[in-house]
């Protein structure tokens, strides 16, 4: 009788150990399945003297900012603007390598942000420029070896609170919808919309259309009336593919 009751409360506690198990498999699951990218944000940072005595010229302003990938912060550094409001940008490496250089202006407006949306270690750069009378929205990766920034993807970032879609802005703290599906990044978008799409002279040149990329997050913008349809979950690599000419 002693021995039935024995096997009785051990068998009991390998079933409960099982179920426990399996629910903990279950969350990790749930967690791996909706995992959410989160954006990085570049750091303004105030002293800067080691970078102007690397550079030899006075520097406007410098953010800290992880774009390579190895978790150390690198530099992305204004020079003084001219009497035009011209000036150089440098992305400097945090073994204080000038990766690239470039002119930028003062009219207008850049806003960066980073997040590694694909299998390879850096960040791809999400890029809002634009001025009082365009903006423009654009996924950009950038060669380390060449210095280049290649155009991934023009698109419109929404975000749908509600059942309402939302324009996202420059000042808006946002993070992009994703998922993670067989340890493949999956974005939540449209590929077909008749947002900014009604001229062909909107298009950008290797793409046949923008596509809606969603978010989540601030929204202080207007209603969009128009409607969007046929949303799904793709990688970016396929968004791109599918959406150039």
């Amino acid at each position: 009788m002693k021995k039935s009751l024995v096997f009785i409360i051990m068998f009991s506690y390998f079933l409960i150990s099982c179920k426990d198990n399996q629910l903990e498999k279950k969350e990790q699951v749930l967690k791996t399945t909706n995992e959410e990218i989160i954006f990085i944000e570049p750091k303004k940072i105030q002293s800067y003297k080691k970078l102007e005595e690397f550079l030899k010229t006075s520097i406007y302003k410098v953010e800290e900012i992880d774009f390579t990938g190895d978790k150390i912060p690198d530099f992305i550094c204004k020079g003084k603007p001219n009497s035009n409001r011209q000036g150089i940008e440098y992305w400097i490496n945090s073994d204080f390598k000038i990766i690239r250089q470039d002119s930028y202006y003062l009219d207008g407006f850049t806003h960066r942000r980073f997040a590694n949306l694909d299998k390879d270690i850096e960040p791809e750069i999400f890029e809002t420029e634009g001025d009082e009378d365009w903006i423009g929205y654009t996924f950009y990766d950038l060669n380390l070896e060449t210095g280049k920034k290649k155009v991934l993807l023009y698109f419109n970032p929404i975000i749908n609170d509600n059942n309402n879609n939302y324009w996202v802005n420059p000042e808006n703290k946002v993070n992009i919808r994703t998922r993670n599906n067989n340890s493949e990044i999956e974005l939540f978008c449209s590929l077909k919309t008749p947002i900014l799409n009604e001229e062909d002279e909107d298009l950008p040149k290797n793409q046949q259309y923008i596509p809606v990329i969603y978010f989540q997050g601030q929204h202080n913008s207007n209603i969009i009336k128009q409607n969007i349809d046929n949303n799904e979950w793709l990688s970016l690599n396929k968004i791109i593919n599918l959406t150039k000419k």
